[in-house]
């Protein structure tokens, strides 16, 4: 499933290796992010290895390099935070974004994960072609399909068997 990470303070050093860990960031303005160990003599091993997907190699490298700390508005820019919202409005908004997961079909949720994360780094090309394999292999074979089909055209809500 999507691990939702709800950021209302600093997230620095561990803290922010442990919201890399998350697949949505939901951040108040009052979050802060960086990875200060460099300062210390040491660098961070998860920011090394997963910055550079997240908000690119430059990026990355400046991060983990400067050691200084980033606004939350910064990270969005950036593509590691998906929403900005005031600190009184972050449990809504994860609440609002747990709503809409909770409508679709948990299977097929759990194959967009797996898929999305298997294909990450491979290219465009190869990453289409081994999501099409599960699309025709895995996806397609399930009852959610049919459903969600059916769903549409009867205007009504889906039924999801997980199946």
């Amino acid at each position: 499933i999507p691990v939702i990470m709800a950021v209302n303070g600093a997230a620095l050093g561990g803290g922010f290796e442990l919201v890399m860990a998350g697949d949505i960031v939901i951040a108040s303005e009052k979050a802060k992010f960086g990875q200060p160990e460099i300062k210390l003599g040491f660098f961070a091993p998860l920011g090394v290895a997963y910055l550079p997907t997240l908000v690119g190699y430059r990026r990355a490298m400046e991060i983990t390099c400067a050691g200084k700390t980033y606004d939350a508005q910064t990270m969005k820019e950036w593509g590691f935070v998906s929403e900005v919202v005031a600190p009184e409005a972050l449990g809504d908004a994860v609440e609002s974004l747990l709503k809409d997961l909770r409508y679709n079909s948990p299977l097929v949720t759990r194959l967009n994960v797996r898929t999305l994360k298997a294909t990450m780094g491979m290219g465009a090309e190869a990453g289409r072609v081994a999501a099409e394999r599960v699309f025709l292999d895995e996806l397609m074979k399930t009852e959610e399909v049919k459903e969600g089909i059916a769903s549409f055209y009867e205007k009504r809500k889906p039924a999801w068997k997980n199946k």
